[in-house]
């Protein structure tokens, strides 16, 4: 029980979390959840008393659920996600008007199965969520937005799972909505929500080789944010990433200068938001590691390098005060090696790949997940057989079979990376001479390969 007066009780309660807020604000992130985890222990008491409350404590317990997830911290956010949603669902069988806070904590509950590798777990959730929305959809065009982000999500989720099709789907419902919004209301943030559609209606037709709907789709996308950043320079936010997707398709196409410049434009248009803000260099990273890409592709190592390098920079001096973006540096560093294998500085490249292995492990101590250290594993294991040092590949790769092995119940895609790491080792088995142990992988990855189509044509 709560000593002293409950009415002072749920003042103190409101008066913390709006100090998280604040302290979210100027980036003091752990004091922000503390506040919010203070807020939650107080709100609990209170609601055993006064159920009022429970509306209060769902959001305070959404928000310990975001910033843990922001952290790492993904067991202890799943946990403060399903409270938030086990509340909300109660308290909307008794209030349908509390069906919209309800899918809002279903969207950070799914975010956090997907954090612990609960994929299946976490489309169930989409699935229910995108089902409420459709309900509240008949309330106005706002609703009808909330229904097109929802299928948005689920859109994105089906593509990450490869179920390619279905995402397709959810996808082109969410663009002739917004587009009827649009016709109806051509405002900004009709346009916006257009764009931003489209841009995901591209990503998922080139996924089943629909390239030249994906490249139309992309320009649509483009040209729109192009529209609205004459006049807004928010857009040249949303701008830049479809800059990227729109690379991507014109690479696909063949037309790899044509790719590299919308890239380089995207890179430049991060650049003066980044000087001004210290929390847009996460965004110009990203951008860095995808023209990095485009530069190797197009042969041009060295200036890949540069990029790649830049954008370790900018990850390491994020991570001393995020270290929710390690993995950020550890996709960063991974591409890093890869540079630095094509220029033939392979030493570097190894320290390189040792040192993102060893983040990943670290990381792995935070998260129950580790598909990230089988991967690095096995990138790692490529850095090695370019030095020509047979034995440790063999251990790298066995440890990342090892590691999915333990994990290949879990859902289709870990499946899919079990029989990638079983690939990967055979390739290396075999270039050693060792047949009859690079047979034995290639046969259990055709298995498990036959199964996957039986199950999921």
């Amino acid at each position: 029980m709560l000593p002293g007066n409950p009415a002072l009780t749920t003042i103190l309660a409101m008066t913390l979390s709006n100090m998280g807020i604040d302290f979210w604000a100027v980036g003091r992130h752990e004091e922000s959840l503390a506040a919010d985890m203070e807020a939650v222990r107080l709100r609990r008491e209170l609601s055993k008393t006064d159920p009022s409350i429970h509306a209060r404590l769902a959001w305070s317990l959404h928000r310990v659920g975001v910033k843990f997830q922001v952290a790492g911290r993904n067991e202890e956010a799943l946990d403060a996600h399903e409270d938030a949603v086990r509340i909300r669902r109660r308290l909307a069988k008794e209030d349908p008007a509390v069906i919209g806070d309800l899918c809002v904590s279903l969207v950070g509950l799914a975010k956090a199965l997907r954090a612990v590798g609960c994929s299946e777990d976490a489309l169930s959730i989409d699935e229910e969520m995108v089902k409420l929305r459709r309900g509240l959809a008949a309330n106005g065009p706002d609703a009808s937005k909330d229904l097109c982000a929802a299928l948005n999500d689920m859109g994105t989720a089906l593509n990450r799972m490869r179920r390619y099709n279905d995402a397709i789907r959810c996808c082109e419902e969410a663009v002739g909505l917004l587009r009827k919004l649009a016709e109806m209301d051509p405002g900004r943030g009709r346009t916006s929500d257009l764009a931003f559609s489209l841009h995901n209606l591209g990503a998922h037709l080139a996924a089943v080789g629909r390239n030249t709907e994906a490249l139309q789709m992309g320009q649509e996308a483009v040209d729109l944010w192009l529209a609205l950043g004459e006049t807004d320079r928010v857009a040249a936010k949303d701008l830049s990433t479809a800059l990227h997707g729109l690379g991507v398709h014109l690479s696909t196409a063949g037309r790899q200068s044509e790719a590299l410049r919308r890239h380089e434009e995207a890179v430049r248009l991060r650049r003066t938001p980044a000087s001004q803000d210290p929390s847009a260099t996460k965004a110009l990273a990203w951008s860095l590691n995808t023209l990095g890409k485009q530069l190797r592709k197009v042969g041009r190592h060295r200036d890949a390098l540069f990029a790649d390098e830049e954008a370790v920079e900018l990850r390491r001096k994020v991570v001393l005060a995020d270290s929710g973006v390690m993995n950020e540096l550890c996709q960063s560093l991974e591409h890093l090696a890869l540079d630095l294998c094509a220029v033939g500085r392979y030493e570097e490249a190894i320290r390189t790949g040792e040192e993102f292995t060893r983040l990943r492990r670290q990381l792995a101590k935070m998260d129950t997940s580790v598909q990230d250290i089988a991967g690095a594993l096995d990138a790692l294991g490529s850095l090695l057989h370019a030095q020509g040092r047979k034995e440790e590949v063999l251990l790298a790769c066995e440890e990342a079979v090892k590691l999915r092995r333990s994990l290949q119940e879990t859902g289709t895609l870990t499946v899919i990376s079990l029989a990638n790491s079983l690939e990967n080792l055979g390739f290396f088995l075999r270039t050693f001479g060792r047949h009859k142990e690079s047979l034995s992988r290639a046969q259990e990855a055709v298995d498990l390969q036959r199964r996957l189509i039986a199950t999921d044509p």
